[in-house]
């Protein structure tokens, strides 16, 4: 493998650490606001986070794609992703 592959197979570890944030940014938002409504969760600064997690998670694969095949890189990180956020949403 050369290094640009290597820098893309990372990309594609971030990117999947970036949805995982995401996710679980998002479930934080629901849980931290005590006005369940659609405003208070979409204006609270967990869930501005989770928007941007998920935006740096879209850049990262979108780079990562130019030196991988969609075959192989979106069913890794589809298992990294739910490994990753059923391990750490133990506790949620």
């Amino acid at each position: 493998m050369t290094h640009s592959v290597w820098y893309a197979w990372a990309l594609l570890g971030l990117s999947a650490i970036g949805t995982c944030a995401g996710n679980l940014l998002l479930k934080q938002a629901s849980l931290a606001v005590s006005n369940s409504s659609l405003i208070a969760i979409v204006t609270s600064l967990w869930f501005i986070g989770a928007i941007a997690c998920y935006i740096f998670d879209l850049i990262l694969f979108t780079q990562a794609l130019q030196q991988l095949p969609v075959s192989v890189a979106v069913p890794v990180v589809s298992g990294i992703r739910i490994a990753t956020t059923a391990i750490l949403a133990c506790g949620l």
